[in-house]
């Protein structure tokens, strides 16, 4: 078998080069930072979506666009409109929202979900990767009936095409039943959709579990090469023969057999070094992770608050808290202003959360336009790859994403 070089040590490359390992090839890691999963997949709210996962480009963007564009949305927002590219992929976004597009990324994305939870449960099966998984089902809040009749009839009839049935319509008094910690908010809800299938677990500690295990099974058939920038490529026109990096040890060349770009967001720059255009756009946001300990009154499942675009992830000892997407945004800056507006919100359902103890994650979602990740072979070279564009489902679709990856170079191999 050959030896891959991965770019990227997110749980999407860290997951693609477990897979890599069991068939039989050499793996070499490059990531920029210490360790594992310290960009996007750190940030990740932990959410596994099996079920209930839709592209970013939705009818409704249009409704809403002019309130986006206005800054009414105070955690949504586009960036930096005057740059040719974000302007493209907003155009491009726009067209994906169209209804007939829109569902045929919807189906696309619901596919590879079932196939990687499939995959994910195999494997769990065959190994422990610690990363305090839970099966805490997926309640997603509305304010408006229109909104929460639309959402469950659309998923109940999908799942019903599956042969599942599960999915739930909760009224009012049947969601505080189920979740008496949102009693306190009991003004802002209508109801929600359950999703009993849907998990929790938490993707840096996956990642960077799995990492460790690979560097104590596989030996010198496995390489993380850390605090390691990407400079450049060499190779003729048919093939790349190795990666140029720097670090404090200086400059080298990492030659390999196959080379996959999994870098997240910065996987459009360094495409870009190979001439190839990969339409990725950063899409910013943050997490807080407080101190939680679980009771018989405190919050059960993982709730999604539509009108806030706030997602709770509770568990035992801790409660982790998302929101915020500025797309094109792609600086390290924590803005303060945003981490209050977050906790206002959170504290609007869960009025006692103590943040004094507070741990804070940002990371750069790296999206497309359709919300579908590319997960090909780079045409100008037989033996580069892409597996990126994940947006906000890199956790739930990885080990889909590494098995097709997997699969093509396996192929170019036979």
């Amino acid at each position: 078998m050959g030896h891959v070089v991965i770019i990227g040590a997110g749980v999407v490359g860290v997951v693609n080069a477990y897979y890599l390992l069991r068939a039989g090839h050499e793996v070499t890691i490059i990531d920029k930072n210490e360790q594992s999963a310290l960009g996007a997949s750190g940030a990740n709210v932990s959410c596994l979506h099996n079920a209930y996962i839709h592209p970013k480009g939705e009818p409704s963007l249009y409704a809403k666009l002019p309130s986006i564009l206005a800054g009414q949305k105070p955690l949504l927002a586009f960036r930096d409109l005057y740059k040719p590219f974000h302007v493209k992929w907003g155009s491009g976004l726009l067209f994906e929202s169209l209804p007939a597009r829109t569902l045929k990324n919807q189906k696309t994305l619901e596919d590879m979900a079932a196939q990687s939870y499939v995959l994910r449960q195999q494997m769990k099966d065959e190994l422990y990767v610690e990363c305090d998984y839970q099966r805490s089902g997926k309640l997603i809040v509305f304010e408006n009936t229109k909104d929460l009749d639309a959402t469950f009839d659309y998923y109940s009839r999908a799942e019903q095409e599956t042969g599942g049935g599960k999915i739930q319509k909760l009224d009012r008094d049947a969601l505080f039943e189920k979740e008496p910690a949102l009693v306190s908010r009991e003004n802002y809800a209508v109801g929600a959709v359950h999703f009993p299938n849907d998990d929790l677990a938490d993707c840096q500690k996956y990642t960077q579990s799995l990492t460790s295990h690979m560097s104590r099974t596989y030996g010198d058939q496995f390489r993380f090469i850390t605090n390691t920038q990407i400079t450049g490529f060499k190779g003729n026109e048919k093939k790349v023969l190795a990666v140029t990096t720097s670090n404090d040890d200086g400059h080298r060349e990492i030659q390999g057999d196959h080379f996959i770009l999994a870098a997240g967001f910065k996987t459009k720059e360094l495409a870009a070094k190979l001439g190839v255009n990969i339409p990725i756009i950063p899409a910013k946001g943050y997490t807080i992770c407080v101190p939680y300990a679980r009771g018989t009154d405190t919050l059960k499942s993982s709730v999604t608050y539509e009108a806030r675009n706030l997602v709770l992830s509770p568990y035992e000892d801790r409660i982790r808290i998302s929101s915020g997407f500025f797309i094109g945004e792609d600086n390290d800056d924590i803005k303060e202003d945003k981490i209050e507006l977050i906790k206002t919100y959170a504290r609007e359902i869960l009025p006692d959360l103590d943040f004094s103890g507070m741990k804070i994650y940002m990371g750069h979602r790296p999206c497309l336009t359709s919300s579908i990740p590319q997960i090909k072979s780079i045409s100008k070279y037989s033996n580069a790859y892409v597996n990126s564009g994940h947006g906000m489902y890199g956790w739930s679709l990885a080990h889909y994403s590494a098995k097709t990856m997997t699969g093509l170079i396996n192929i170019k191999k036979a």
